[in-house]
């Protein structure tokens, strides 16, 4: 266990177990640099950083908030909260400016769907969907790997983060996070193929 991950387990039991909301704030904090690199994976899209990372901490304080003793390392729980959140809001922004398929040229309001048999609303949830088979299939395989293997897999394919921000961000070389990466998809492919 990293020196980090021992530190958010002290600062999550000290906040969940004895009730100290010091200890939660902090937590908070010394995570921000995990939604700082998550949104980084987001510029360009007509959002700026700073909102994202704002909308991004909403996942991570919902992670600190739910996070229960025995569900690994908090990096990996809280990695696709985060992305969810800051994925959610750029969706949500996007469906408020596309403009309508028949408007053509002309320059119009958009105008979205009042009931939820949209497009908008059918496409997220069949996404949605389709990511929670994935999990429920993939969670049985996930749980027989450590903490740091966990968190690498979160960040390469719930995150989509390059192998170098991986290891900037778990504090390992390139090599180790692919190596990290080749064991783990191994073990979980043989492990997904006896089940």
């Amino acid at each position: 266990m990293s020196r980090r991950s021992r530190r958010n387990r002290d600062l999550l039991d000290a906040y969940h177990v004895g009730g100290d909301r010091r200890a939660r704030d902090i937590l908070i904090e010394e995570n921000l640099p995990l939604v700082r690199s998550l949104a980084g994976r987001f510029t360009g899209r007509g959002e700026q950083v700073d909102d994202l990372v704002q909308v991004g901490s909403i996942g991570l304080i919902k992670s600190v908030d739910r996070f229960r003793v025995g569900q690994g390392d908090l990096a990996s729980y809280a990695a696709p909260m985060i992305l969810g959140e800051i994925r959610r809001h750029l969706r949500d922004r996007a469906a408020l400016l596309r403009p309508p398929r028949d408007a053509g040229n002309r320059p119009r309001l958009a105008v979205l769907p009042l009931d939820n048999d949209g497009p908008y609303v059918s496409e997220a949830c069949r996404t949605e969907l389709e990511r929670g088979e994935d999990r429920a299939l993939l969670d049985p395989g996930l749980s027989s790997l450590d903490d740091r293997a966990r968190l690498v897999l979160t960040l390469r394919f719930y995150g989509d983060l390059s192998q170098d921000r991986i290891a900037a961000e778990v504090g390992i070389s390139q090599g180790h996070v692919s190596r990290v990466l080749d064991r783990s998809i191994t073990r979980l492919r043989t492990r997904l193929g006896a089940s």
